[in-house]
């Protein structure tokens, strides 16, 4: 399979697979794993959605052994990722009726696929003056359950009577030796969190083998999820789940997502502005999703003639705030969507008093919601969240905007025996949902790169915004060192 592409400098760009296999787990999974129930954290995830990002790899410049389009590293590849999968073994299953919420752990495995990507080396494909990142769609896993991201999904499972794989990796080799390694991972099962300890194990597996690299420790992931919030029966599920909702795509609408980056002193530069008597240190997420919401609330009252109010929403992970502590490497969606109030002001927002909004919804949540994560409770105060926020949707009598930080995720340290990643990226171009955006470590350190998607109206109006780009660059070159 092969498809083409042209560079901003003109650059016949093709991606031809030339495998795809499926990866299995090293060793079946036992008799009485065989049945994983998801928590009802991950029933509150709306079904069938998968999410891909991809991390970038300069070419290797020591043993020709160990490169990725070496028969002896494609091995290496498969083979620890068999052997990462035994411990990830939920992934390598099947869900086989989405409304039974079990996982069978029947170790069918995932798809791995390798891509050449001819005539391009990947350093000219990303620091061109404005790297085509809308590209990126063509270097997915081209299965039909994985390509399908966003989609809908009534509970039926597709042609293969075994459900779709839940999880699915693309090897993109460009000729230069350099990699474009894609995840696509479904969001009902797992969290970002959850994928990146998959990768970093999978990481410390190739290393561990490697008498020349660092051996980190290969850990075991945590399964006590399920029974720590045990699902619930689907007549008690929110309106927009057991209803089939979900989050339509919005109509007669064209939405884009395109690449923004905060430089390591612009960051700095807004967590000052953004300071106040409330909020005297705003952390980097807080002043950069803030300074996002304010001028993408300008861009949305700019095209209507008036602003609706709007409120902002980012889910936060409840491992670390549980009493004890969840650990890291527990599986699943162990989060909830924290909501701040609506901003109901006419006028231009202050970045400030944003930012006040957004510290009263952590502290609402630290204060009220977390001593009661062990209780009943969690459950009424998680879907309430969630059903709020899909009510502002549907209703469209607010207009919400998603952030998602996948910050210090750890995404940075997977070394799969090439060195850590150069970048860390999310995927551009055309869009289902409108009003998401998510914020990655940028290639260099300090810097943030936000994915934002917005109706192409309304980003036309951004990108036109002179106090925006006073600290927002517009998809500029990816520097890597090579």
């Amino acid at each position: 399979m092969k498809e083409r592409a042209m560079t901003k400098e003109g650059t016949n760009v093709e991606v031809e697979v030339i495998s795809t296999e499926t990866i299995k787990p090293s060793s079946p999974t036992p008799s009485h794993l065989k049945a994983y129930k998801i928590s009802f954290l991950d029933q509150l995830i709306v079904p069938g959605h998968y999410i891909p990002f991809f991390t970038y790899y300069t070419p290797p410049i020591r043993d020709a052994t160990k490169a990725p389009n070496s028969i002896s590293g494609q091995k290496i590849l498969k083979d620890t990722l068999s052997e990462t999968l035994t411990r990830f073994y939920p992934l390598a299953g099947r869900v086989q009726n989405q409304n039974e919420y079990v996982i069978n752990c029947n170790d069918k495995g995932i798809v791995f696929s390798t891509a050449r990507v001819n005539n391009c080396a990947m350093t000219d494909f990303l620091s061109s003056s404005q790297p085509k990142v809308e590209f990126l769609h063509q270097f997915l896993p081209t299965l039909p359950p994985v390509t399908k991201l966003g989609a809908d999904n009534d509970g039926k499972d597709d042609d293969d009577h075994d459900g779709p794989a839940q999880l699915a990796i693309q090897l993109n080799i460009f000729s230069c030796g350099g990699v474009a390694l894609c995840v696509c991972f479904r969001h009902d099962i797992i969290d970002a969190t959850t994928i990146s300890a998959f990768l970093n194990c999978w990481s410390s597996i190739i290393l561990s083998k490697d008498n020349t690299k660092h051996k980190g420790a290969v850990f075991t992931p945590d399964y006590s999820a399920p029974s720590l919030f045990p699902q619930r029966g689907k007549e008690s599920l929110p309106a927009y789940l057991t209803l089939g909702a979900g989050r339509k795509p919005e109509p007669e609408v064209q939405i884009v997502t395109k690449r923004i980056v905060f430089k390591a002193t612009a960051v700095e530069g807004l967590r000052a502005i953004a300071a106040s008597e409330h909020v005297p240190k705003p952390s980097r997420f807080e002043a950069t999703a803030c300074f996002i919401w304010k001028h993408c609330m300008a861009a949305s009252g700019a095209i209507r003639g008036s602003q609706l109010p709007s409120l902002m929403c980012f889910p936060a992970d409840i491992r670390r705030r549980m009493v004890p502590p969840l650990p890291r490497y527990s599986v699943g969606n162990i989060l909830s969507m924290l909501l701040t109030d609506k901003y109901c002001t006419d006028g231009p927002a202050e970045l400030d008093g944003l930012v006040s909004l957004l510290r009263k919804a952590l502290e609402r949540f630290k204060d009220k919601f977390v001593p009661g994560l062990q209780g009943p409770e969690l459950y009424e105060a998680v879907s309430q969240s969630t059903q709020e926020l899909h009510g502002s949707v549907s209703t469209r009598n607010a207009n919400p905007y998603v952030f998602n930080s996948w910050c210090d995720m750890g995404l940075n340290e997977v070394d799969l025996g090439w060195g850590k990643p150069a970048w860390v990226s999310f995927i551009g171009g055309p869009s289902r949902f409108k009003n998401v955006t998510f914020l990655f470590d940028g290639a260099k350190e300090g810097d943030i790169d936000a994915w934002v998607t917005l109706d192409q109206r309304e980003m036309e109006v951004l990108e036109e915004n002179l106090e925006f780009l006073a600290f927002a660059s517009l998809n500029p070159p990816i520097m890597i060192n090579t």
